[in-house]
């Protein structure tokens, strides 16, 4: 078997194999995908976009919500409060998933062809 596939199938099973009732977000207020955020575990993940009205433009925070029954929580998506001009975005579907700034279809590859040039030599 050639050296890349022994390494690249654990890894993409290990990716690709939920880990059960967690949930991985990003966690920060304006910080950069995975260049500034932390990330927290949760049952899902919670994006909150508002205006700045100190600075101008807009904050987004980024959290995880704590381990409860899905059923707790809002129905997965976007709701906006127009009086106060804030958007919450609920998501549990995969992980990272309240982050705009990275393609979460393409995190396992990315996982992937990082971790195989690791060992390329």
């Amino acid at each position: 078997m050639h050296k890349w596939t022994r390494l690249a199938l654990p890894l993409y099973i290990l990716i690709t194999i939920p880990v059960a009732s967690s949930l991985h977000c990003f966690d920060g207020i304006n910080c950069d995908g995975m260049r500034g955020c932390d990330v927290c575990e949760g049952t899902a993940c919670l994006r909150m976009t508002r205006p700045d009205r100190k600075n101008g433009g807009t904050v987004t925070s980024l959290t995880c919500l704590p381990p409860l029954p899905m059923s707790s929580y809002y129905p997965e998506g976007c709701k906006t409060n127009a009086m106060i001009q804030e958007v919450f975005c609920l998501c549990s579907s995969a992980d990272l998933c309240n982050s705009s700034i990275y393609s979460l279809s393409l995190l396992p590859l990315i996982y992937l062809l990082a971790y195989l040039a690791r060992f390329h030599e």
